[in-house]
């Protein structure tokens, strides 16, 4: 009786394992089955869904069942038990990462334009960069501060040149040039006169800063420019005046007929041979009336007029007026700082 019973276990037990718990055959589904997906995308967080399908009551053939998903949500914090079937895909862009891989992701770096001087950055290696190549305000077209020495004539100084007229980027002694070229009476004002001597001398490489000695009935070449204690001296050397005061005399002790290029601006003496517009007497000032109304126009009016090839007082005044539609030359005296 006994080998009986254990023969009758044996058989149940293997014939258990043949039936779901339900009931059913083995491997059926069961009615109400729940499956948790988690997917993570690039664009947003993770979502997680529960779908539980539920057979159709004539879906049924051989164990298999048909029936209709609904996906319902899930709150992503739930807890997800240990017999539940869980699945969990990485996304990015179009490519899907399995579980248990590494998906790399390789970013290019676009550079910006490399750093330079003038870009108004002070980068690696520049002492200053104000983002501008103008050689005479704080900072150079090399980034770098402005010193004596470097060549370029800064605002803090008369000079940055080799030569005995320069030392420590200070004048010893003031240029002074006549025009090479001529104009007419119409210079654009006092400011225009200015100009042209500036220009003229920067065509010419000089350092310095001039301005024109001519004058209106309201501004006189006295009252503009600057009184130098310092030596006028020509291009060549020569020596026009000791001083402002020697300069305003009444005479010179050589003519200013040396141009800008220290070429000689007359052939002859005398009225006429090489006339500048002036409308100043020999002390600077500028009572005439005889300006070219202040030297903007060039019509029917007339101009004061000086004489280059002279050093007496008809160097500036005693060579009488010229039409204002003729042309004449400018004196260029150089300023200092200091006077």
């Amino acid at each position: 009786m006994i080998g009986a019973r254990v023969f009758v276990v044996l058989l149940v037990l293997p014939a258990a394992a043949c039936f779901s718990p339900s009931g059913g055959p083995a491997g059926a589904t069961d009615p109400t089955s729940t499956s948790t997906s988690t997917s993570t995308a690039t664009s947003s967080g993770p979502t997680t869904s529960t779908s539980t399908t539920t057979p159709e009551p004539t879906s049924t053939s051989e164990g298999t069942s048909t029936g209709t998903s609904t996906t319902t949500p899930v709150d992503p914090t739930a807890t997800t038990s240990l017999d539940e079937a869980t699945t969990t895909t990485t996304t990015t862009g179009d490519e899907t990462t399995e579980p248990g891989t590494t998906s790399s992701t390789t970013t290019t770096t676009t550079m910006g334009p490399m750093p330079e001087c003038g870009d108004g950055m002070v980068d690696f290696g520049e002492m200053c960069d104000d983002g501008n190549d103008i050689e005479t305000d704080a900072c150079t077209s090399l980034c770098k501060p402005p010193k004596c020495g470097d060549g370029l004539l800064h605002i803090n100084e008369e000079c940055d040149e080799v030569g005995e007229n320069c030392m420590s980027c200070q004048r010893q002694w003031m240029q002074v040039f006549v025009t090479s070229t001529q104009m007419d009476g119409d210079l654009g004002g006092l400011d225009g006169a200015d100009k042209v001597c500036q220009q003229r001398a920067a065509d010419a490489g000089i350092q310095g800063r001039f301005k024109a000695w001519v004058s209106t009935d309201t501004q006189s070449a006295g009252a503009r420019l600057q009184h130098s204690t310092r030596q006028y001296k020509r291009l060549d050397g020569a020596v026009v005046a000791d001083s402002w005061l020697d300069l305003t005399d009444g005479t010179l002790q050589n003519e200013i007929d040396v141009d800008e290029n220290g070429e000689s601006a007359a052939q002859m003496t005398g009225c006429g041979t090489c006339e500048v517009w002036t409308a100043s007497k020999t002390n600077g000032d500028g009572d005439y009336s005889d300006d070219c109304n202040g030297w903007g126009i060039s019509a029917i009016l007339q101009g004061r007029v000086g004489e280059c090839s002279l050093k007496d007082a008809r160097w500036t005044d005693g060579c009488g007026t010229l039409g204002c539609i003729m042309t004449a030359r400018l004196y260029c005296l150089e300023q200092g700082l200091v006077p």
